[in-house]
């Protein structure tokens, strides 16, 4: 399809361009040195109209189809590296989102705009000056050498501001990079805003941004409209030039009339690639900037074990003297824990012990670390990650929930779960309420109100034990919830004997405590205590860090 346009758009401009002709004819009519009589000119001029009408149809359509084409694609592989982007240890996740919501919405549109229409636009009126200066020839060459000089002078002034102008357009992206941060935050952090009453200091940091974006957009727009200030001038004396100049040839009988209309109308279409010319390489070269910017995210692929295996099972997950810093903080300190399929563990510790950060060890590929990340006793490399999560599952403190039907919800998406499965489910996490064709049907989201905060966990519970795992970690599970929500899921929990798991708590419930094979008690980042609650040294440290 890209082949077929660029034949039809040097077609469709040869086929606009064609009208000098036509003019020419129509003069030379009534001069009396054309032969055509008015019936043929009228049906000729007829002929032309649907000519034209038909190729500008054609052009134009299949130049949108092309870059829709393209549009499409990008924003695909755009969202493929969203959704295969690395998130976990050490990986800011709103960073990340933030960036890919401003190629989505902003950077995406420059590409199309600038970059894709800009090239098209381009090669366009290359064809069309090209065609009109080869026509012109035809006529007369002396005078066409007389035009080309005219049009030099416009053709230098966009060249030599190309660097200017894609200087200002990258500033442009910047800040409107910035700008969506900003608006990101607000629409974000809505709630704690207003609880907060700091309006009116979020408003002020964002009428900043907005204002620098305004500012950046403003000086492109002036060195654009400078240069293009320029162009108009030269390419007045381009197409007054060559009334003057054609004027004397006519008055030297070396063309005629209607060849001189026929060159006014081709100066035209010389003149305007050449007036056009600056605000394109702009839109170009600043188009492009962000075609890299695009381009740079889509090759940010992390390089994974080319001989990477599948795990068929889960058996055992080891840390062995791991140590892992967030920058020059130390997070984990030689830390060593194990965890065996079928077993319940509880990790325990204050809030930033790291406790969350030694299971994100394994859900985070090519984590920089020292020590040994283990998996049924191989490196943690030597498995694709897709096949570790499809094994093994993480319950984070703040499961998204999405704007969809509770059915999507709980099945993720997954059409081929019986609703009887999902009632099943809703019934052993306590969402009966839920559990008919009706409740599956329910809409919910992430930031409504139609599910409370132990009904989203019972949820997201729920997701959990409908993918059958053969061991997850759940972080926090329990935080934030009232007592009886709390031993609801404590009870499923403890209900399970074909799952192992490890919650991690900072909380106290000598029920769940009782349950579990084993204890690890984190603290400052390392291994306090491990062993059942019953072991002296778990329930020294325990109390050490006043959960006991």
């Amino acid at each position: 399809m890209s082949l077929v346009l660029l034949i039809l758009l040097p077609v469709a401009s040869l086929v606009e361009i064609s009208v000098s002709y036509l003019l020419q004819a129509i003069t030379d009519s009534v001069s009396g040195r054309s032969h055509f009589t008015y019936q043929v000119l009228v049906g000729i001029v007829i002929g032309y109209m649907f000519l034209d009408a038909f190729t500008y149809f054609l052009s134009s359509y299949f130049e949108q189809l092309v870059l829709n084409r393209i549009m499409a694609k990008l924003r695909a592989e755009l969202a493929d590296s969203l959704l295969h982007r690395s998130i976990g240890l050490g990986k800011d996740a709103q960073t990340i989102s933030t960036q890919y919501f401003n190629d989505f919405t902003n950077t995406l549109n420059v590409v199309h705009d600038d970059y894709l229409q800009g090239s098209v636009n381009a090669y366009k009126q290359l064809c069309q000056f090209a065609i009109a200066m080869i026509l012109s020839i035809t006529i007369q060459p002396v005078f066409s050498l007389i035009i080309v000089v005219l049009c030099l002078p416009a053709l230098l002034v966009p060249i030599l501001q190309r660097h200017v102008l894609k200087n200002n357009k990258r500033q442009v992206l910047e800040s409107s990079e910035m700008f969506t941060h900003s608006l990101r935050n607000i629409i974000n952090g809505l709630r704690t805003i207003q609880l907060f009453t700091i309006q009116s200091l979020i408003y002020k940091g964002f009428q900043s941004q907005n204002s620098h974006l305004l500012h950046s957009e403003n000086s492109d727009q002036l060195r654009r409209k400078q240069v293009g200030s320029i162009s108009q001038l030269l390419n007045n004396i381009l197409y007054l030039g060559t009334w003057i100049v054609g004027i004397y040839f006519v008055m030297q009988r070396e063309v005629t009339l209607g060849q001189l209309v026929a060159f006014s109308q081709l100066m035209i279409f010389i003149a305007e690639p050449i007036q056009s010319a600056s605000g394109l390489l702009g839109d170009i070269v600043g188009g492009k900037e962000a075609a890299i910017s695009i381009d740079t995210v889509l090759s940010q692929t992390e390089t994974l074990n080319p001989e990477a295996k599948q795990l068929t099972q889960f058996e055992r997950f080891s840390c062995d003297n791991v140590t892992y810093y967030d920058g020059e903080k130390p997070v984990l300190q030689n830390i060593s824990a194990s965890f065996v399929a079928n077993k319940h563990y509880l990790i325990v510790g204050k809030s930033g012990s790291g406790k969350s950060s030694m299971i994100n060890t394994l859900f985070t590929p090519n984590v920089s670390v020292g020590g040994k990340i283990r998996l049924n006793g191989c490196p943690i490399q030597d498995f694709q990650p897709f096949s570790i999560y499809q094994r093994v599952g993480l319950l984070e403190q703040e499961s998204y929930v999405f704007d969809d039907t509770l059915r999507n919800n709980l099945s993720m998406f997954d059409d081929g779960i019986e609703d009887s499965t999902l009632i099943a489910v809703l019934n052993k996490v306590g969402l009966e309420q839920y559990a008919s064709s009706e409740g599956l049907a329910a809409m919910v989201s992430n930031g409504g109100n139609n599910l409370s905060g132990g009904e989203r966990r019972r949820l997201t519970l729920g997701r959990m034990l409908l993918r059958q795992y053969s061991f997850m970690f759940l972080d926090e599970p329990l935080s934030g919830l009232d007592p009886k929500t709390s031993r609801d899921i404590i009870d499923v929990l403890i209900a399970i004997k074909q799952m192992g798991w490890a919650l991690v708590t900072h909380q106290f419930d000598a029920k769940l405590f009782d349950a579990v094979d084993e204890i690890v008690v984190i603290e400052n980042g390392a291994v306090a205590a491990t062993g059942s609650v019953a072991d002296k040294n778990v329930k020294i440290a325990l109390k050490r860090i006043k959960l006991l």
